[in-house]
């Protein structure tokens, strides 16, 4: 993310003194040094929830108060942090600055983060896939309120399947957007029974009432 300063953040995964993958953000100045007035030393180690679970960078994003999101996985739930301009965690949002979200019993990978006009924030994802060669699972979405970070039970857990005849097929998200319109735009591949012969997958979703 390149600010209007010239300085730079970057967010990316890597083993961190636990000896497990964890999400970083770095905040590099206009010359490419190490800003070490953010965070510690410059660099934002998110290591929650646990020294146990690994866990693996989606999508970092800079608000316009200045304020940080960060959004990542460990494959079996998702993980929505917030933190101040200067790299704080804030206690405001979610417990201790990160929200833990959970929607399906096997993997759910978020996919990207969509902010509607409503002002929640959206998390397209491969929802209820599972580890192996194959690819299993399906087109999913989650909503948080923006301002806690709390997941929105009421909006439920909606999810969409393709099918080749009456045979469902695995699927992933990718790529994610929203339209002027509302709708949202979900794109990612479908495999095709059988293993191996990946297809394009892409979706609209129109708003209605619940959505």
């Amino acid at each position: 993310v390149l600010s209007p300063d010239g300085s730079i953040l970057a967010g990316f995964t890597a083993v961190s003194s636990y000896g497990r993958n964890d999400m970083a953000i770095a905040r590099l100045t206009s010359k490419g040094m190490l800003d070490t007035t953010f965070a510690t030393a410059g660099v934002l180690w998110e290591s929650k929830p646990g020294t146990s679970n690994n866990q693996y960078l989606q999508r970092i994003e800079k608000n316009a108060d200045g304020s940080l999101l960060m959004l990542g996985h460990n494959y079996w739930g998702w993980f929505l942090s917030r933190y101040s301009a200067a790299g704080a965690a804030d206690a405001t949002f979610g417990t201790a600055g990160q929200v833990v979200a959970d929607a399906f019993p096997s993997w759910d990978i978020p996919g990207g983060l969509l902010h509607p006009a409503d002002g929640t924030l959206l998390v397209p994802l491969s929802a209820n896939a599972a580890a192996g060669a194959s690819i299993s699972g399906f087109f999913g979405l989650a909503r948080h309120a923006a301002a806690t970070g709390k997941v929105d039970d009421a909006f439920g857990k909606p999810t969409w399947r393709w099918t080749l005849g009456t045979t469902l097929q695995g699927s992933r998200v990718l790529a994610a957007a929203t339209l002027a319109s509302g709708a949202v735009i979900l794109g990612g591949f479908v495999e095709v029974t059988g293993g191996g012969d990946l297809d394009f997958a892409l979706m609209k979703l129109v708003k209605n009432p619940a959505f």
